[in-house]
């Protein structure tokens, strides 16, 4: 009786497993497209899409997929654009800027102005911004000064009360804009004896005077109007700039022409003050520069320029360098060739250039200070230039051009302009999803299931239940999101044959239990 009865338990076992087997969802299955999508596009190994993680609710019957409750969320703050009012005063040639009379901004140009001087804006605590340079954003931090050519826009927010409840809070948002460029000989000429001094503002000293926003909020008087350069006659002769504005003020030569009036012995007798130039070396291809305190480096490619090739730094001395925000290990020599955002930093003073991707997403080129364009095309077909300072760029295609330096120093550029972004497609089947990439200029492809933080993914191919979510960039940084869900779908036979080995199983225990019954022990 004893092996007859597990004689039946084997076979019911038997039986059991052979049909959870055989109706098991991708049995016996092979990923060919992985290792096709790897060799096209150059990945070395392919990674699993699976997901590590068991789902123990998975199984034969069960949906794979359950809907994740989303977390109710309260009503966000309430956001309102805001005008920043404006004074400016003239003693110390600043410009105050207000958010609703509660934050103060100071810079040494006004909202909306136009200067061929260096600019910073000062940011108080609590603000937060972001920066943008000709429609590409940078790192910007407060208080640091700008002077490459170009149209710079800072988008301010402000939360006012950030310890009541979300739906109580108000958020205020504005812009600071303002553009740095050359003056034409013309008006440089009419500038004569205001010592390079921009039309309409005076020059903030990089380290404001003790009491500075004491002495400017103590004022009665009606603000000027900075938008008004007729009316620079009212404006305090220069010689009443405090000396240590007049030392700022010599660090703007770089961006002037020769034509521009030379600076004051006074100026130039001043402790610390030293005129900041950028000189082409012909004999050794890079150019010297001279910051305002005095340190000096070599460098294959001038102030606030972006290129596609490599950037070489020499100095025997040590000097901060950041691309974005982290900061670089210092080296007397090196060349750079990643992509993003660069400032050298010697003490308050700094000298910025970017390194750019071939493949742009951006709407015009601008020329360094000292450089003019001077030929450009666009699909092989010559366009005009103008006076060389800026090249628009309003259609996607091949942009090469040429720029060239008042001591014979020239550049080539080769930009391929894509604003769109790359084209994917999904297909989603009953247990899988096949991907096709139909663009070239892939850069990155991240994979996200359910929620979970994205990884890498290589394949043409995702199989198993969940909710995905997959990202395509392209080398111009255009984006392309594709969200799909893998439900388990449960086949109708595969079910039959399920049922038919419980009925199985269930008449060989009922056949042992009668059995039993039957036996007689002798």
């Amino acid at each position: 009786m004893v092996r007859v009865k597990k004689t039946g338990l084997i076979i019911a076992a038997g039986l059991l497993s052979g049909c959870l087997a055989m109706t098991s969802p991708g049995a016996g299955k092979t990923d060919e497209s992985a290792s096709s999508f790897s060799s096209r596009f150059g990945f070395s190994q392919s990674e699993k899409e699976e997901d590590p993680e068991a789902d123990a609710a998975n199984g034969p019957g069960a949906a794979a997929y359950a809907d994740q409750s989303k977390m109710e969320e309260g009503e966000g703050p309430g956001i309102e654009d805001v005008t920043m009012s404006e004074r400016f005063h003239a003693d110390f040639g600043l410009y105050e800027l207000s958010i609703r009379d509660k934050y103060f901004l100071y810079s040494n140009v006004s909202n909306g102005g136009v200067t061929d001087q260096p600019v910073y804006l000062e940011i108080p605590a609590g603000v937060d911004y972001t920066a943008e340079k000709d429609g590409v954003p940078f790192s910007y931090a407060s208080r640091q000064t700008v002077s490459g050519r170009g149209t710079y826009v800072i988008r301010l927010t402000v939360v006012e009360d950030k310890n009541v409840p979300l739906s109580e809070q108000k958020e205020y948002r504005t812009v600071f804009r303002f553009r740095i460029d050359e003056k034409t000989p013309e008006a440089a000429a009419q500038a004569g004896g205001e010592a390079g001094l921009p039309e309409g503002m005076g020059l903030l000293p990089d380290v404001i005077p003790s009491g500075t926003r004491e002495t400017a909020g103590s004022q009665t008087g009606e603000a000027s109007e900075p938008e008004r350069p007729e009316e620079t006659e009212e404006t305090p002769a220069p010689e009443k700039i405090p000396e240590t504005a007049k030392a700022a003020e010599t660090g703007a030569s770089l961006h002037g022409d020769d034509g521009e009036p030379e600076q004051t012995a006074a100026a130039g007798e001043q402790a610390g003050a030293v005129k900041r130039s950028q000189e082409y070396l012909p004999d050794q291809s890079m150019y010297q520069v001279t910051l305002e305190n005095g340190f000096t480096f070599l460098s294959n490619i001038p102030e606030g320029m972006a290129v596609t090739q490599a950037v070489e730094i020499r100095s025997g001395e040590e000097y901060g360098l950041f691309l974005g925000e982290e900061e670089l290990e210092w080296e007397a020599s090196r060349q750079l060739r990643a992509f993003g955002q660069y400032r050298l930093v010697s003490g308050d003073y700094e000298f910025d250039f970017e390194i750019i991707n071939s493949y742009v997403n951006r709407d015009s080129y601008t020329a360094p200070v000292g450089l003019r364009i001077t030929k450009a095309t666009f699909n092989g077909e010559g366009l005009d230039v103008g006076n060389g300072s800026a090249l628009a760029m309003t259609t996607d295609g091949s942009y090469e051009l040429e720029l060239e330096g008042q001591a014979g120093e020239s550049f080539s550029l080769k930009l391929e302009r894509d604003t769109q972004p790359p084209e994917v497609t999904v297909e989603v089947g009953r247990q899988s999803a096949a991907i096709t990439y139909l663009a070239n200029d892939i850069n990155t492809i991240t994979l996200s299931k359910n929620g979970k933080e994205p990884y890498e993914f290589t394949s043409a191919e995702v199989t198993g239940p969940g909710k995905y979510v997959l990202t395509v960039t392209d080398r111009a940084g255009n984006v392309t999101v594709n969200e799909f869900t893998l439900r388990y779908h449960m086949n109708f036979y595969a079910l039959t044959a399920i049922l038919l080995c419980v009925a199985g199983i269930a008449a060989a225990v009922v056949m042992l239990v009668r059995k039993k019954k039957n036996l007689t022990v002798r």
